[in-house]
């Protein structure tokens, strides 16, 4: 083997290695700090409606109208108003699912399989709240908030569409592999002169 294809082997992997490891440390790091904010604003929205929903429920209940059918459901409409005014693109979506596991309110029209309304169903069932890594809902897997509304019987999901979620870290993650990769090449062209 002759000597410049040893240099290459040896300092090679010097060079790439810690631009790897800056790399992917970068990535891990970028995609924690957008997660962490994106879930806090998802959060936010889950806790502006719940509270919003609280309130049309205390307005019932001290005017003794908590117990008739027509004002609550006026109430419902208003908590979907509501829903609709926060969300800002067409890849969010909230919607709320009621106790018998059916689509009780979206803040747009979705067809969602029977398969993705169970899922909906236990996830209402077992009251999960908080955060939920994975929804499908209408074909498109999705990321999302969870916030039960008793009074209402709800169960309410603020959801984002996963790919637009992770896109700033995706593509963090493209220019980090660009950049290691033309940071090999170059390393290579200059070992070899």
């Amino acid at each position: 083997m002759r000597i410049r294809a040893k240099i290459i082997l040896v300092v090679l992997p010097l060079i790439i290695t810690p631009l790897a490891i800056i790399a992917l440390a970068s990535v891990f790091t970028a995609r924690t700090g957008i997660t962490r904010v994106a879930t806090e604003f998802l959060q936010f929205k889950a806790d502006e409606l719940a509270t919003y929903a609280a309130s049309q429920w205390a307005l019932l209940e001290d005017n003794g109208l908590s117990g008739r059918a027509e004002f609550v459901e006026i109430s419902r409409q208003s908590i979907a108003s509501f829903a609709r005014s926060m969300v800002r693109s067409d890849s969010e979506l909230i919607l709320a699912v009621d106790r018998s596991g059916r689509l009780a309110m979206s803040t747009r029209e979705v067809e969602v399989s029977p398969d993705e309304l169970a899922a909906l169903a236990e996830l209402a069932g077992r009251k999960a709240a908080g955060w939920q890594p994975s929804v499908r809902v209408g074909g498109v897997q999705r990321v999302g908030q969870a916030v039960p509304i008793d009074s209402f019987g709800w169960h309410v999901l603020i959801t984002q569409e996963r790919d637009v979620f992770y896109r700033a870290t995706n593509l963090i993650l493209e220019q980090s592999v660009i950049v290691l990769a033309a940071a090999a090449l170059v390393s290579v062209v200059l070992l070899l002169l």
